[in-house]
């Protein structure tokens, strides 16, 4: 579930992953869909610097006493986060679009 939807958000500025643990925010801006044309981009370290600084104000007035801190790391891998066969069924009858891909070279290539 986004922070978007669930909040009632309008308009979407940047995208990324959080992880909580304890008193801990982590937050990055990776999310392939949203911020790949972005990150990608000349302005990258002058933009995500902005964002940075700009979510941690936000998570830090939202959340008095949680230590905020940016990561520029993916959180959900395979390594960290495997996907379940469970999961997958679930988004498929949710009418997702599932693939797999053993390179993902090749991903980036045909989701172009």
């Amino acid at each position: 579930m986004t922070l978007a939807f669930v909040s009632g958000a309008e308009r979407v500025l940047a995208s990324g992953e959080l992880k909580k643990t304890g008193n801990k925010i982590e937050f990055n801006l990776v999310s392939g869909t949203y911020m790949l044309k972005w990150m990608t981009s000349k302005l990258k370290k002058e933009c995500n610097q902005q964002v940075q600084d700009q979510a941690a104000s936000l998570f830090a007035a939202a959340l008095p006493g949680m230590e905020i801190t940016y990561k520029g790391e993916d959180f959900i891998t395979d390594v960290y986060v495997p996907v379940t066969r469970e999961q997958l069924n679930s988004y498929l009858d949710a009418g997702y679009e599932v693939r797999l891909f053993d390179d993902e070279r090749v991903c980036k290539f045909l989701l172009k």
